[in-house]
Order: C-alpha cells, then structure tokens, then sequence
C-alpha cells in the first residue's frame, strides 16, 4: 500500500493520501503558501517511466518532481516554471523507483497547490510514442498505488 505524506494540507477533507484514492472528484490541497510539497512511498521498489500529474485549476506554476529508490539519493526526473492545470503526464527512462516527490514552488493563484490525482504507468514503448495514449489502453500496465 503506498503512503502520502505532504508539507501540509488546507483542511483535513482536502489531505494528501486524496491523490491516490481513484476519485476524479476528490484532491489535496496545501497550505496557501509557495514551497509545499507532497511524496508517494509505493511501499517497495516498481519499475516505471511515465508519471501523470492531474493539477486542479490552482496548479502549480513551478514545480520538481523527485524519484528515489531509498527515500535519500533523489534523482530528479522533470522541472518546469510553466505549469498548467489538467492532465501533465511526465515520461522518462525505465526506473526503478519507491519514492515520488513533487516540490511545488510557486503558486498559479492564491490558493494552495491542489492535485485531484497521480497515476504511475510502466508502458510499453509503442504507447510512449503516442502522443496521448487513452486509459483503456493501459489496462494491465498501470500501478496501482493504494
């Protein structure tokens, strides 16, 4: 079972073990301040290469994320200062990994960071190249992180 643990979270509705929970209509959201971050324990190392990030419309304009397979050496695998609400999928090499951590730094809005969801995929090359691959194409490949 993967745990959340984050910087902070708005209200005790809105924690972060949310981005993990399957709902579409549920989400963490930090504190209203810059320099939050939230990180996934999978609970054993998993091979992957594509994480999908599902900002809520205060998403985060600035942000890092993190990979480990001890939760000390971090690798970090992508970084942006034009962050965009909605589906941010970010693929990368076949990894082993336990550890996702995003560090937001800078805030869209004046609200907190907020994500309704993150999925973790090891896909095949072919659906890689795709430029967005559907999710019934994904059957059989996606982690699942509860």
């Amino acid at each position: 079972n993967a745990k959340v643990t984050t910087s902070g979270n708005e209200s005790n509705d809105l924690d972060g073990n949310k981005v993990i929970d399957g709902k579409k209509d549920t989400r963490w959201s930090s504190e209203h301040k810059d320099n939050q971050w939230l990180q996934l324990d999978l609970g054993k190392q998993i091979e992957l290469n594509q994480i999908v990030l599902y900002w809520e419309s205060a998403f985060a304009k600035e942000y890092t994320v993190s990979i480990s397979k001890d939760n000390s050496t971090w690798s970090k695998i992508y970084s942006t200062t034009e962050g965009q609400a909605g589906k941010n999928p970010i693929t990368f090499t076949n990894t082993q990994l336990r550890y996702i951590k995003i560090d937001c730094t800078k805030r869209a809005t004046e609200w907190g960071f907020s994500l309704f969801e993150i999925k973790a995929f090891n896909l095949p090359k072919e659906l890689l190249e795709e430029r967005d691959p559907q999710p019934e194409w994904c059957i059989g490949y996606i982690i699942t992180l509860k």
